[in-house]
C-alpha cells in the first residue's frame, strides 16, 4: 500500500493463529530486529487483530529455494542469522524444540485429530532422539525460528529477514537446520552452511545439526495437523516455522494426508526410533563430553 508517496505493507493474520502465536511477542522481536538494520521498520502492530504495518522495503525481493542453494547467498544468509545470534538482544519468549511438538500436538487434540492424524504415536518413537538433545543445550539467543527461503528479503543495499511471528530466544541450531530444510540443501551445502556459522568446528556440530533437522520434521507435521483442525484450507495456509517438507506453502495443494504426513517425517527421524547412533554423538554441543566419554579429537577415526 502506498500513502503520501511512501511504500508500507500491511500483514493481515491467518485464522486461528491467537491460538499459538503471541503478538505482542512478535511487535516485540520485530521492533528489536530493525533496531539492528536485519528487518524493516515496524510502524505499528495491532495483538488483538494480528495487523502489522511496516515499511516496504524499496528494491526487495523474496529469495527462492534454488537461490538459496547458490553458495554465496547461503553464506550471506548464514552470515545475517549469525548476526541475529550474536546480536545480544533479548527477545520475548522461548522457542524449545520438544515442548513445542508436545503443544501443536495438544492443539490438535483439544479439537479431536481427524482419523490417521493422531502423531502422539510417532512422537513416542522420537524420544531417543529428544534425549540426546536435551541431555545438553547450547545457549539460546535471539532467533527468527520460520528462515524460509521467502522470508530472506534481498534489498537495494542489504538481506533482511521478514515474518518474526515465531521469533524468540531458541537454540541457534533451529534456524540453521530450518534453512537446510526448507532449501533443501544437499550434503555439500550443509557443509558449506556448517563451516560458515562455526568455521573449523563445523563437522563437530554434525550430529546435533542432523538430529534438529529430523525433529523439525516432526514439528511441521504436528503445526500442520493444528491448520487441518482448525479449518484452514491448503490454499490459504500461512507459512510454517518448516513447511517446505509438507508442502504447505502459499500456492494451491491438497491437504496432508495421514500418508503424506508419514511419509514426510518417518524416513528422517528414523535416527532416533531405536536409540542415537554412535555417529551422532556430536548432538551434543562440541566440546561437551559426558564425564566416561573419550575425547572425539584423539579417538583414532569418527566424529
Amino acid at each position: 500500500m502506498s500513502v503520501g508517496g511512501e511504500a508500507y505493507v500491511l500483514r493481515i493474520a491467518g485464522a486461528g493463529t491467537h491460538r499459538y502465536i503471541d503478538r505482542a511477542a512478535e511487535a516485540r522481536n520485530a521492533g528489536l530486529a530493525a533496531s539492528i538494520g536485519i528487518a524493516p521498520q515496524v510502524l505499528h502492530l495491532d495483538p488483538q487483530r494480528g495487523l502489522m504495518l511496516t515499511r516496504f522495503i524499496a528494491g526487495g525481493a523474496p529469495l527462492q529455494a534454488a537461490e538459496l542453494r547458490r553458495p554465496e547467498l547461503l553464506r550471506s544468509a548464514v552470515g545475517l542469522l549469525k548476526r541475529l545470534h550474536g546480536s545480544g538482544l533479548v527477545f520475548a519468549g522461548r522457542m524449545d524444540l520438544f515442548p513445542k511438538l508436545d503443544e501443536y500436538i495438544a492443539l490438535a487434540a483439544q479439537k479431536g485429530c481427524p482419523d490417521g492424524l493422531d502423531l502422539r504415536p510417532l512422537s513416542r518413537q522420537a524420544e531417543a532422539a529428544r534425549a540426546a538433545l536435551e541431555g545438553t543445550e547450547m545457549p539460546f539467543v535471539p532467533s527468527h525460528v520460520d528462515p524460509v527461503p521467502h522470508n530472506f528479503v534481498h534489498g537495494s543495499s542489504a538481506l533482511y529477514l521478514l515474518d518474526w511471528e515465531y521469533a524468540a530466544m531458541a537454540e541457534p541450531m533451529w534456524d540453521l537446520a530450518a534453512v537446510s530444510i526448507e532449501a533443501e540443501l544437499d550434503a555439500a551445502l550443509d557443509r558449506i552452511l556448517l563451516d560458515e556459522y562455526f568455521g573449523s568446528a563445523g563437522l563437530r556440530h554434525a550430529g546435533r545439526f542432523a538430529l534438529y533437522k529430523a525433529s523439525l520434521n516432526l514439528i511441521a507435521a504436528a503445526w500442520a495437523v493444528v491448520q487441518i483442525v482448525d479449518g484452514n484450507p491448503a490454499r490459504t495456509l500461512p507459512p510454517s516455522p518448516v513447511s517446505g517438507w509438507l508442502g504447505m506453502r502459499l500456492r494451491p495443494r491438497p491437504p496432508p494426508t495421514a500418508s503424506t504426513l508419514r511419509a514426510s517425517v518417518s524416513d528422517p527421524i528414523v535416527i532416533g526410533l531405536n536409540g542415537v547412533p554412535s555417529w551422532l554423538r556430536g548432538a551434543r554441543p562440541a566440546g561437551r563430553r559426558q564425564p566416561d566419554e573419550p575425547d572425539p579429537d584423539n579417538a583414532g577415526g569418527g566424529m
